[in-house]
C-alpha cells in the first residue's frame, strides 16, 4: 500500500500525467508479488543474509512474473513489468534484465525509488526506520547509479511529503493490524 501511494506522490511531484494513476498505484502495490514464494525465514531474518539467501531473494521478480502469468489478462502490462523490472538500475547493474537508463520504463524508475524510500523509512524485523538525513544521503549517493537522476532530485526535494505518506499509512496499518 505504501509503495503504491509513494509512486503516486512522486509522479505528481514530477508533473507526470502520462501515466495512468490507478495502474501506477497498482504496479507499486504489486511489485514484490514474487516475495510470496520466498521462505519467511529468509525474508524475516533479523540478520544479514548469506550469499545463498540473497540469490534466493533475487529470484522474486521472476517468481512474481511466473505467478501473475496465470492471471496476466487481469493486469495491465505495466503491472507485470513492475513485478519483473523493479530491481533494474539506472547504471545497468540491476536484475534480472540488466536494463540501463531510459531503457527502464518510467513507471519502473518511479517504483524503484518509491520502494527504496519505503524500505528505508519503515520498520523491518532486521532494522528500525532510518532518520531522514540517512535517506537523503542514500538518494544523493545512488543518483545516477541506482536511480534516474532527475527523478531522484524530485524525490529529494519532496522527501518530507513522501515520508509523511509513509508515516500516515504506517499509523493506519498499526491500528488495523
Amino acid at each position: 500500500q505504501r509503495v503504491g501511494e509513494i509512486v503516486g506522490a512522486i509522479a505528481d511531484a514530477a508533473g507526470i500525467n502520462t501515466l495512468d494513476r490507478p495502474t501506477l498505484k497498482l504496479a507499486g502495490q504489486m511489485h514484490d508479488t514474487g516475495k510470496l514464494l520466498i521462505p519467511r525465514e529468509i525474508l524475516d531474518a533479523p540478520r544479514s543474509l548469506s550469499l545463498e539467501e540473497k540469490k534466493i531473494v533475487q529470484k522474486h521478480p521472476l517468481l512474481g512474473l511466473a505467478v501473475t502469468q496465470w492471471y496476466k489478462k487481469e493486469f495491465p502490462q505495466e503491472v507485470l513489468d513492475s513485478i519483473l523490472m523493479h530491481h533494474e538500475r539506472w547504471d545497468g547493474e540491476g536484475y534480472p534484465l540488466g536494463l540501463k537508463g531510459e531503457k527502464i520504463p518510467l513507471m519502473i524508475r518511479i517504483i524503484s525509488l518509491a520502494d527504496t524510500i519505503d524500505a528505508c523509512a519503515s520498520r523491518r524485523v532486521y532494522k528500525s526506520p532510518w532518520q531522514i538525513d540517512f535517506i537523503y544521503d542514500l538518494l544523493k549517493e545512488e543518483s545516477g547509479k541506482n536511480f534516474d537522476p532527475e527523478l531522484t532530485k524530485i524525490c529529494i526535494d519532496n522527501l518530507d511529503n513522501i515520508l509523511e505518506i509513509v508515516k500516515t499509512i504506517n499509523l493506519i496499518m498499526n491500528k488495523v493490524c
